[in-house]
């Protein structure tokens, strides 16, 4: 739409809108700039520090390390896999930071297009109609993967020159990794579900993509993290232009959003077995209620600003948990922020009812500014394993909360769990730091607040 408005009043050039355009052609140019700058930054501390160390520590002997070497030590030196990081960058055969890192990113799309192909191979071997199924899951969810991929690779291609065209991209381009590897668990958790007897060798044959994934994300997210200590602002494109008449964007006829939802309740995975799931980019959801209407018999849950979130009696013997986030990477900008919602039951609730299970070994889930109900059990949380304590990497925190069920007395004394935050590390978690919302939201004519 910013396009289509820059050629209002064709044939006329109005001088107040030309001097604007200017004025934030200079800006996205400032912004673009910056970007770039703080990754050679990044490149050039850690080569002066290696330098200086190596000076120190090494003989006259030593002969020293060429500039195409030390670039991409210095990138990898952020990541959790240093040593497969330089050895799948080591043929990227430059010294720009920005084409090693996007040479990074096509080591994962080749590792994520040779480890795509095993499905086939492992479906023909069984007979199990329960594991062909999770193998589907995993062809399903690893093309979805390829794409995201692929989306991540264009994002930072502008013209086959700049690699980063905008601070949103970069932002965005660390969402599109982080799924890749949330994709990558999803197909791992399929395969556990159904007891396949091949995971451990699927994953021996995933290690490269799990390891290159994970490092580009590295490196990214301190880009992101970079750009964030010097505040500056996200501008991203405006692709939700509002219809007035129907209040959501012009592209979103009835039948896209008939299309992008689905309701499935006949599988045994986790991952098909939901009351309501949207595939697709550009979903918006307002005015709309979500049941869980499978019941507790078929094990199912329901699962967030201003919702009314309703608990419903599970089976004998079974408890209810609002919540089961999984993150495998502390640097994937994923979790789970409930914030100024109300939460009861919807039928008489007798059982033990959570706020949520650590799923991985990094969940990060917040409950912000919300009544909780009088139904919630007073330790608030349940561990992933019963009687097994999580790990310290997950992040789980309540923060102003009202009603009966909201003191943290008596809550789960976890090392990752925080009975209570300041404003600032709450601030972490609302619509404008953890979605970006403020930047994109304002165009789907959706009522939400931002802090």
């Amino acid at each position: 739409m910013d396009a289509i408005n820059s050629f209002k009043g064709y044939g006329k050039v109005d001088e107040l809108e030309q001097r604007a355009f200017k004025k934030e052609t200079r800006k996205r140019l400032i912004i673009i700039s910056i970007s770039a700058v703080l990754l050679i930054a990044l490149v050039i501390g850690v080569v002066a520090g290696a330098v200086i160390h190596n000076k120190n520590t090494s003989g006259s002997e030593d002969v020293p390390a060429t500039p195409n070497y030390e670039a991409i030590k210095a990138l990898c030196s952020v990541t959790r896999y240093p040593d497969s990081c330089y050895s799948s960058l080591d043929s990227a055969n430059s010294t720009d930071p920005e084409r090693i890192f996007l040479f990074s990113l096509t080591v994962v799309q080749d590792s994520l297009e040779r480890a795509s192909i095993f499905t086939d191979d492992y479906a023909n071997k069984t007979d199990d109609p329960a594991v062909k199924e999770a193998l589907f899951v995993c062809a399903t969810v690893l093309g979805d993967a390829i794409s995201s991929l692929n989306d991540s690779i264009s994002s930072m291609q502008n013209g086959g020159n700049k690699l980063i065209s905008d601070v949103s991209s970069i932002y965005d381009l660390k969402t599109w990794l982080s799924t890749v590897i949330t994709y990558q668990e999803t197909c791992f958790d399929s395969l556990y579900e159904t007891n396949a007897t091949f995971v451990e060798d699927v994953k021996l044959l995933m290690k490269n993509l799990t390891e290159n994934a994970s490092n580009s994300l590295a490196i990214v997210s301190k880009l992101v993290s970079l750009l964030g200590d010097l505040e500056i602002p996200i501008h991203r494109r405006r692709l939700l232009a509002v219809e007035e008449d129907s209040g959501f964007p012009e592209w979103v006829s009835a039948a896209h959003m008939t299309n992008q939802i689905k309701r499935r309740n006949v599988s045994n995975l986790t991952y098909e077995n939901f009351s309501g799931g949207v595939a697709g980019n550009g979903f918006i959801a307002r005015d709309i209620g979500f049941m869980n209407t499978a019941g507790a018999a078929k094990h199912q849950a329901v699962a967030f600003q201003k919702c009314n979130i309703l608990l419903r009696q599970p089976m004998p013997n079974q408890f209810v948990t609002l919540t089961a986030q999984g993150k495998t990477d502390p640097n994937q900008n994923t979790g789970i922020s409930i914030q100024r919602c109300t939460m009861g039951p919807f039928d008489k609730l007798t059982a033990s009812a959570y706020l949520g299970r650590p799923w991985k070994d990094y969940s990060t889930t917040i409950v912000m500014q919300s009544n909780i109900g009088g139904f919630l059990s007073p330790l608030g949380w349940s561990p992933w394993v019963q009687n097994v304590v999580p790990p310290s990497t997950i992040f789980y925190a309540e923060y102003q909360n009202t009603g009966r069920g909201s003191s943290t007395n008596g809550r789960v004394t976890w090392a990752g769990y925080k009975p209570s935050l300041t404003a600032a590390q709450a601030a972490k978690y609302n619509v404008q730091s953890f979605t970006k919302g403020g930047s994109w939201l304002p165009a789907t004519s959706v009522t939400f607040d931002s802090t």
